[in-house]
């Protein structure tokens, strides 16, 4: 058996197994882990023999050192002796730049941008010719009503509402003073106490009737129904009525209704005529929109009661009872209230049944409903009929229309497709 290459021993600070060759005399060297000086161990026996003494029977045997399953490798180890070597640094120095650096070297460049800018792109395209081409021609302010009526209409209609007098009143509208006259005959005092409206609130409306003569222009308020919050919330029963203990009367139930707590639309159209003072309004058709006249004079007008208004009118259908008594029914619209619809009769032989000829079309084979614009006279009558007494003029009197003016066509409802060719009315009408 071949002696052993290698032999061990404990480091006495870290217990670390340090291994030295087998022949490898006492010597001192420092730990390989710790770094402590450790001194190897002497040389073990020649043999085992030797140190029983003399037995001739047996073989010397040498006994080899117990080896681990893995030698791992020394580790080298700096002797604790040796200090790395410091490294000095100059106080207060840093690794990064400093802010102040960084400021300087952003100001550089945009100093030198701007330098260069200033320098060869500015000097470049000055020195380059340039061909100028002359300033379009401006042209002359429109003179044309198409482009400046929205001004002066709005500027009348301020005036107008700003108005406190008779005579304020008359500089503004269609007629003048005799219109102011009139229509302060019967509504008095009112003319000068409605709600205040802002004019900028009302739209510019093209009417199609710009080209005519004179020009017809249209400012339109429209303002929706609102609720009166304050008195909706305010209890108007008892908690044995809300709980249902007790029934509710019927006054109280009307009370209740969602309808008294609303205030209704307020809807105007403001027309205006180029005369020969300028734009003007028409007093008549703003009053009828503002205060809703058609739709007063149909719920609570007495018997007997008559008024004029300017409305679309449109041939309806008759039922058994006007059949019965040989009249002719019509339908009048509110411009712009177009909720505001009733029924009117007419004798089917009178002379506004004549003149209304241009815009019938029940009982008459491939003809198309139609409506038309026109200014009427009507009448109340007992069980709230309306009757038509007169057809005044087509179209808006004093706007668009004037007694004696033929019947300019008549515009199909919007379900027809056919179109009718109207004919002039033979008599002439005259101013009531």
């Amino acid at each position: 058996m071949s002696a052993p290459q290698q032999r061990s021993f404990s480091c006495p600070a870290c217990q670390v197994l340090i291994y030295i060759p087998a022949d490898l005399p006492p010597t001192s060297a420092p730990c390989p882990r710790c770094g402590t000086t450790v001194t190897s161990p002497a040389l073990p026996a020649a043999t085992a023999a030797e140190e029983l003494g003399s037995i001739p029977t047996l073989r010397p045997v040498t006994i080899p050192e117990p080896r681990p399953a893995t030698i791992p490798a020394p580790v080298p180890r700096t002797a604790p002796s040796k200090k790395p070597a410091e490294v000095t640094r100059t106080p207060g120095a840093s690794s990064a730049t400093p802010w102040f650096v960084s400021a300087a070297l952003l100001l550089m460049v945009i100093v030198g941008g701007w330098w260069f800018y200033e320098k060869f792109v500015t000097q470049d395209s000055s020195s380059t010719p340039i061909t100028t081409q002359p300033a379009p021609t401006k042209k002359p302010a429109a003179t044309s009503t198409e482009f400046t009526w929205e001004g002066q209409a709005r500027h009348v209609l301020r005036s107008f509402l700003q108005a406190q007098t008779h005579d304020e009143k008359a500089r503004w509208v269609i007629g003048g003073k005799a219109t102011v006259d009139r229509l302060q005959a019967i509504w008095g005092e009112r003319l000068f106490t409605e709600e205040p409206v802002n004019p900028d609130d009302f739209a510019a409306i093209l009417t199609g009737e710009e080209k005519s003569d004179p020009p017809i222009y249209l400012l339109l308020y429209d303002r929706p129904v609102q609720m009166d919050i304050k008195k909706y919330l305010r209890p108007l029963v008892s908690m044995e009525v809300m709980q249902g203990a007790v029934p509710l009367d019927p006054l109280t139930k009307t009370l209740i209704e969602p309808e008294n707590f609303e205030m209704p639309p307020l809807k105007i159209e403001a027309f205006f005529k180029q005369t020969a003072d300028g734009l003007r309004l028409d007093y008549d058709l703003y009053l009828q929109t503002r205060h809703r006249t058609l739709h007063t004079f149909a719920e609570s007008a007495p018997v007997g009661a008559k008024a004029v208004f300017r409305a679309i009118i449109i041939e309806d259908v008759p039922l058994l009872p006007d059949k019965k008594n040989q009249r002719r029914v019509y339908r009048i619209t509110d411009p712009i209230h177009i909720s505001d619809s009733y029924r009117v009769t007419t004798a089917l032989d009178s002379a506004t049944s004549q003149l209304l000829s241009q815009i019938h079309w029940y009982g008459m084979s491939g003809v198309k409903s139609q409506f038309a614009a026109a200014t009427v006279r009507v009448s109340k009558h007992a069980a709230g009929e309306i009757h038509l007494d007169e057809l005044i003029c087509w179209d808006f009197d004093g706007l668009a229309g004037a007694p004696g003016r033929p019947w300019r066509g008549a515009v199909s409802a919007p379900n027809d497709t056919e179109t009718v060719s109207p004919v002039e009315p033979t008599p002439s009408l005259t101013d009531p």
